[in-house]
């Protein structure tokens, strides 16, 4: 796909790094929702439902930061 423009190298980048960094909000993401549908496994970790979701919102500000940058 497109932007408008070519991408060059320094696109592609960020737009891998956008992919990943979404990926890795979802990952935060499922942790956080495994957390709260299931308390009792939830004390095995050493993460936090409010750790995971903020690692899930941070994740995804910077996909989207590194997509508007591509």
């Amino acid at each position: 796909f497109t932007l408008g423009h070519s991408l060059g190298w320094v696109g592609t980048v960020c737009l891998a790094l956008g992919v990943v960094f979404f990926a890795a909000g979802a990952w935060f993401a499922v942790a956080a929702l495994r957390a709260l549908a299931a308390p009792d496994l939830a004390r095995r970790r050493t993460g936090s439902t409010v750790h995971d979701g903020m690692g899930a919102l941070m994740a995804a500000g910077m996909g989207v930061a590194l997509l508007a940058m591509a």
